[in-house]
């Protein structure tokens, strides 16, 4: 045999065998693909005060509502209230409530009453109470909860302590009434 003859054998033996790899490889091969696709969707977070209503003044109860508590609007605060009391024992109260109008839970992770501070007459602070609970009288405490579309109803009261044995002789402005709620994400 001669030279090229064998050439092209070999060549023609070694075609034939990487076809036959090629056909072996395809029929014992599988191409297997996973394709996903994901939507985040959006939440809404949106805690805020609604339903501010003050309660009646009743009986012996002479403290004169001056300017009342107001929601204010597109915020997330409540001011206003300006309140005069005449006698000791004498109170306003009002409630709020906190919704929570979003889609995700939410939890109290800072709650800070202020301290009433008076200008003049200092001493005279210690017989103003400054309460805030919620309705059914439960304290307020970090950690509280608000579900989703849910709402929890505070009830805020400032009362002239009743066992005072004398008023002032003149006007005591009373401040630092407000009160600070931090919620976050649940």
């Amino acid at each position: 045999m001669s030279m090229n003859k064998s050439k092209s054998a070999l060549i023609a033996i070694l075609v034939v065998g990487l076809v036959t790899m090629t056909v072996v490889y395809a029929a014992l091969s599988t191409t297997l693909t996973i394709s996903n696709s994901a939507t985040v969707a959006a939440t809404k977070w949106d805690i805020h005060f609604e339903n501010l209503a003050q309660e009646a003044i009743t009986g012996s109860n002479t403290a004169e509502v001056k300017t009342p508590a107001a929601i204010e609007t597109d915020t997330t605060k409540i001011s206003g209230l300006s309140v005069e009391f005449k006698k000791p024992g004498d109170f306003v109260t009002y409630t709020v409530n906190v919704k929570n109008a979003g889609d995700i839970p939410a939890k109290l992770t800072t709650y800070t009453p202020g301290t009433p501070t008076c200008s003049t007459n200092t001493s005279f602070c210690s017989n103003v109470e400054y309460t805030i609970t919620y309705s059914d009288g439960t304290a307020i405490k970090v950690g509280d909860t608000i579900a989703s579309k849910a709402s929890k109803t505070l009830k805020v009261t400032i009362k002239l302590k009743a066992n005072i044995t004398s008023m002032p002789a003149a006007d005591v402005p009373v401040t630092n009434l407000g009160l600070t709620l931090i919620y976050t994400q649940a």
